[in-house]
């Protein structure tokens, strides 16, 4: 396929169009007319191929290689409806932060939260073994440690690599994610939060709490 400003175009079908069938909710190649459910438009911003005249977004099935597209109510978190220029594409080392009880942390309005795992931007992070940072696809943020009270409270804030907050190591051999600027601080997963939340807590051995796993994406 070949995206045009206001269609996408099948290379192998002449004048062929991907258009919007409303009754199944479905996509096919059908005859290039100009018709409203032809007229794909890119979004730059949000990397989303929308359908304006339906108000859905074109969904990619990254499990299957060559499946064809599907469509959905478009979701700024749902990584299936990510598409860019390949010449813009930039090799990232994703991952996921796994707990011992198969819950993931995630992002959700700047605060830490555990989980089920569930393939969105809220949580996917990029681990940057210059900075030590941990930063979250889903605002760009970073997780940071701030000094609260006579402890330590945890969210995500603009990055930066100067930022004593920021930096994090990633212990794989322990399965624990420890803070590399406030001393025997840990990455903690309580079950017994009513909201589920994460948090910082004193790094201890064998606690389940602490144990996380970065599992690449």
């Amino acid at each position: 396929f070949a995206l045009l400003p206001n269609a996408i175009t099948s290379i192998s079908s002449s004048n062929g169009c991907l258009a919007y069938n409303a009754a199944s909710n479905s996509v096919g190649v059908t005859k290039c007319t100009d018709a409203a459910n032809q007229a794909w438009v890119f979004d730059a911003i949000s990397k989303r191929i929308k359908l304006p005249s339906a108000n859905v977004c074109l969904v990619s099935n990254a499990a299957s290689l060559g499946a064809s597209p599907t469509v959905a109510t478009c979701s700024s978190g749902a990584l299936n409806q990510y598409f860019d220029n390949c010449d813009n594409v930039v090799s990232q080392n994703y991952i996921k932060l796994v707990t011992k009880r198969n819950t993931a942390v995630y992002e959700y309005y700047t605060g830490l939260y555990a989980g089920s795992i569930v393939d969105d931007l809220n949580h996917l992070f990029i681990y940057s073994q210059t900075y030590q940072t941990l930063q979250v696809m889903s605002n760009g943020q970073c997780l940071d440690a701030f000094p609260s009270g006579s402890g330590y409270g945890l969210h995500t804030h603009s990055c930066d690599g100067t930022n004593g907050n920021q930096k994090w190591v990633i212990d794989s051999a322990n399965h624990k994610i420890k803070h590399a600027t406030h001393y025997n601080l840990c990455l903690d997963v309580d079950p017994n939060s009513p909201i589920n939340a994460a948090q910082v807590w004193t790094c201890y051995p064998n606690s389940d709490n602490q144990y996380i796993t970065t599992v690449a994406y």
